[in-house]
């Protein structure tokens, strides 16, 4: 696992929070483009945003990036554990939970 990028995305993400959308991994947006936790991985490491290439990029496996790339409303659909996510029936994590996500992820070495 490439920690020294998922810190990288953290910055981003607290240096810009309206570069971060966790929709998809990329959106363009009136003032620029956002990018979710995958395409920020991807796109500082000069990648493509996409789901292998973020991947690629952190150094973890399909079942890791499930677990980080993807947020649902529901816990089946979602890799993201509840306190991560949102307020019930807004699945859109707010830069801090992504913040906190990634720490959680790091922490676990992946496997939460």
């Amino acid at each position: 696992m490439n920690v020294e990028l998922l810190r990288k995305v953290q910055e981003q993400i607290l240096a810009d929070p309206k570069s971060f959308d966790m929709g998809d991994f990329q959106r363009d947006t009136e003032c620029g483009t956002a990018y979710c936790i995958g395409g920020w991985a991807a796109k500082l490491s000069g990648l493509r945003p996409s789901s292998r290439d973020g991947r690629e990029a952190l150094e973890i496996d399909r079942d890791q990036a499930e677990r980080l790339f993807y947020v649902s409303e529901d816990e089946e659909g979602s890799g993201w554990p509840q306190q991560f996510r949102g307020v019930p029936d807004e699945w859109h994590p707010t830069p801090q939970q992504a913040i906190a996500r990634i720490e959680w992820f790091i922490k676990t070495e992946g496997r939460e």
